[in-house]
């Protein structure tokens, strides 16, 4: 999935959970602006509306109000509308961009936006059409934004893009900001004959890590590699059925990894092998030199994508908001918008900042979950599963 798109994801539950508004809409009421033969619903200022103040929550301690909190000189009210009509205008702009280009959806598209909407519709069809938005608007607002955007940013930075970003310069983001690896992993438990989990006793558990700390010794040197190594341990401890939890090689940035990962590849060499304790797993994790992995790596399309998008997606959203700021033609339906009322977005459970008074990062949240990988390099892995390999 692309970026933008991701990003709408996140919100999605909050905005739908934040519908519940007093007023019902009239038909009039419900759409919030339109240029040319497009039109945005008034569910997708909501949604443009929630966002803003998900943005706000992540720039106010957790000990304050949002909306008594001042923010660059704004009011919380203003800056959180101001960010909303942002959002709204620049929905506008990246319609009309993409017509100038001839970029429009393919039939891939269309197909998974409506799987998209279809499955969240199956939930929310009551409240929205109580407020006047039909399943058709919430497409619009929902899914054809993000992918939109999507296309308009590879028709500027993508391969004969109009200001395509140099391979040099992919490459060299590449190697700076992102560790690869391999590994396999070992539990320090096993399973009694009823199926239930038993922890090793320091003796066993200790002659597993001597066999693991000799494999990654073995590797270093070149005598196995990482992948023989780990199906000589399953051979050895993991019964006759055991299977390799070999992990083929991979690349990440480290602010992706969990601390153990992270800090281990951080002191490593290129081409050092380690075991590694883990929360009631050994790691043993073999570091690729970076460079070698690029080209498989970018011949990834979403993967290639997520390197132009961390190298200029900022820039992108920046010149869109500024050029929509400008562009002409847009009507807006101010009553219907003035009917939305920020603090009908806010509840107990969001009402306060959610940045850090200790470390000053801000985390941004919402009131609904997201998508999160259980994987060993999670930090709240309880159990490793094999990620994708490159």
């Amino acid at each position: 999935m692309r970026n933008t798109l991701k990003k709408l994801l996140a919100l999605a539950l909050a905005v739908l959970l934040c519908l519940s508004l007093d007023a019902c809409y009239s038909e009039n009421n419900a759409w919030a602006a339109r240029s040319g033969d497009v039109t945005l619903p008034i569910g997708g200022y909501i949604y443009y509306l929630n966002s803003a103040y998900v943005e706000a929550m992540s720039l106010v301690p957790t000990d304050q109000e949002v909306l008594k909190t001042p923010l660059e000189g704004s009011t919380a009210e203003d800056w959180i509308k101001n960010k909303a009509m942002e959002s709204l205008r620049s929905f506008f702009y990246v319609e009309d961009q993409c017509a100038q280009r001839g970029l429009a959806l393919t039939a891939d598209d269309e197909d998974y936006i409506d799987s998209l909407t279809d499955s969240n519709w199956a939930y929310y069809k009551d409240i929205m059409e109580s407020h006047g938005i039909s399943q058709e608007s919430f497409s619009l607002a929902f899914g054809r934004y993000g992918l939109m955007a999507d296309k308009l940013f590879a028709a500027i930075y993508d391969k004969g893009g109009e200001q395509e970003v140099p391979e040099d310069e992919l490459k060299d983001y590449f190697v700076e900001n992102y560790v690869r690896y391999e590994y396999f992993y070992a539990a320090m438990s096993d399973v009694d004959e009823d199926g239930a989990t038993v922890d090793l006793s320091d003796e066993d558990k200790q002659m597993r890590v001597d066999q693991l700390e000799s494999y990654a010794d073995s590797v270093t040197k070149g005598e196995l590699t990482l992948e023989e190594a780990a199906e000589r341990y399953a051979g050895n401890f993991g019964g006759e059925d055991a299977e390799s939890t070999y992990t083929a090689p991979q690349a990440a940035r480290s602010d992706e990894l969990s601390t153990t990962f992270s800090t281990a590849l951080a002191d490593m060499k290129d081409d050092e092998t380690r075991a590694v304790e883990g929360s009631g797993y050994y790691f043993v994790i073999h570091k690729l030199p970076v460079a070698e992995g690029y080209e498989d790596y970018a011949a990834d399309e979403t993967q290639r994508y997520d390197l132009l998008y961390l190298l200029r997606g900022d820039a992108f959203y920046d010149d869109v908001a500024a050029a929509a700021a400008q562009m002409d033609g847009i009507e807006i339906n101010q009553k219907a918008i003035d009917r939305v009322k920020i603090s009908s977005l806010v509840d107990d459970s969001n009402r306060n900042g959610t940045l850090s008074t200790e470390d000053g990062a801000g985390t941004t949240g919402t009131t609904g979950s997201t998508e999160t990988a259980s994987t060993p390099e999670s930090d709240s892995s309880e159990a490793p599963a094999s990620s994708a390999a490159e």
